[in-house]
């Protein structure tokens, strides 16, 4: 059991392609905490914990398949230069989903909700004895784990792109690499809470220095210079876009693979600390207004008859999208009119 103590959060074939020479030893930081750039740090030490999965390994164990389906469809893709098979998008789309829920800051964010939320419904009892304790680590991943299930369904209907970089500056990574997010909830409706079911959904992954996956409600987004299952971009402000959507994710480290790319990730992350955000879930009421339908509260009245507290997640706001991702005309959305919100018609039938 000793050789499978240290749990990788971000497995070490994520880190390979940043990696020195790809040789999936070394590899650079930024340490965001510090302000330092570490040069050719180890890459058997980054995003890691001792049993981090259990003690018994059988997660650990589990997401090893995961992740050897992933390092070869990033060989292929490598090797074709960003042509990719449908299998292998699925593949990257399904490792998505599972990066994004496996991390140590994604296992801060449940139990962050899950805290709030206890909080606010035990806020009335003074002396607060019925109230539970703290979720447990196993019952945070357990937690994890089944968000995964339901979302692996929820996202199939997204349209999936390998975005190949052209331009002189490269991908960065960090130790929270797969992000979502949601322009169109920004943009046009001025809210910062979405789920992976609502309208504009959208999931990224680094996949190298020079590619990266792309999720993306296709009802809500267009993308105009799409050569069958890849965009090329060439403009040094869609990269920074692309890499700045890592900056406000991160929990406290940055990678990269050229050094001279220092610089740039030291300043980008500098420019953009101040929209970083450290509460990632926020507390709703909710009333029923049908049977068996709800909708937020919308006065004091109605806050007094709220029947039900909701645990939403909130995300981070960023000072600029990639030009190449542009909303159609019109979007093809569907308002609920519930608690549910405005979900991408495909998640409605």
């Amino acid at each position: 059991m000793a050789q499978n103590k240290n749990h990788h959060f971000v497995p070490k074939c994520h880190f390979k392609p940043f990696s020195l020479n790809e040789e999936g030893l070394c590899i650079n930081a930024y340490h965001a905490p510090s302000g330092k750039v570490i040069r050719n740090a180890s890459i058997s030490g980054q995003c890691s914990k001792s049993y981090f999965y259990g003690e018994d390994n059988k997660l650990e164990t589990a997401l090893q398949g995961m992740e050897g389906l992933h390092a070869t469809a990033i060989r292929n893709i490598q090797r074709r230069n960003g042509k990719s098979e449908d299998d292998e998008l699925f593949s990257f789309l399904r490792f998505t989903l599972l990066q994004h829920l496996r991390t140590e800051q994604a296992m801060r964010k449940i139990q962050q909700a899950q805290q709030q939320l206890v909080d606010t419904a035990f806020a009335g009892e003074a002396e607060q004895v019925h109230k539970p304790p703290p979720l447990s680590q196993r019952e945070i991943i357990r937690m994890a784990m089944v968000i995964l299930s339901d979302a692996a369904d929820v996202a199939d209907d997204l349209k999936t792109v390998v975005v190949r970089n052209e331009s002189d500056l490269e991908f960065i990574t960090s130790d929270d690499p797969a992000v979502h997010t949601n322009r169109y909830h920004i943009q046009r409706l001025g809210r910062t809470n979405f789920g992976l079911s609502n309208a504009g959904a959208m999931l990224l992954l680094p996949l190298s220095p020079k590619f990266l996956f792309l999720a993306y409600d296709g009802g809500c987004y267009t993308i105009p210079d799409k050569a069958g299952t890849i965009v090329s971009l060439s403009k040094r402000s869609d990269i920074q876009d692309l890499n700045r959507l890592q900056i406000l994710n991160c929990a406290s480290c940055l990678f990269f693979r050229n050094i001279n790319m220092a610089d740039e990730v030291r300043e980008q992350f500098k420019e953009n600390q101040e929209s970083r955000i450290t509460t990632w879930s926020a507390i709703e009421e909710l009333v029923e207004f049908a049977t068996g339908k709800y909708r937020a509260v919308a006065s004091s009245a109605e806050s007094e008859a709220s029947e039900m507290l909701h645990t939403s997640a909130q995300f981070p706001i960023p000072s600029g999208w990639p030009s190449f991702l542009q909303f159609r005309k019109p979007v093809r959305v569907v308002d609920t009119g519930t608690g549910a919100g405005v979900r991408r018609r495909s998640r409605t039938r």
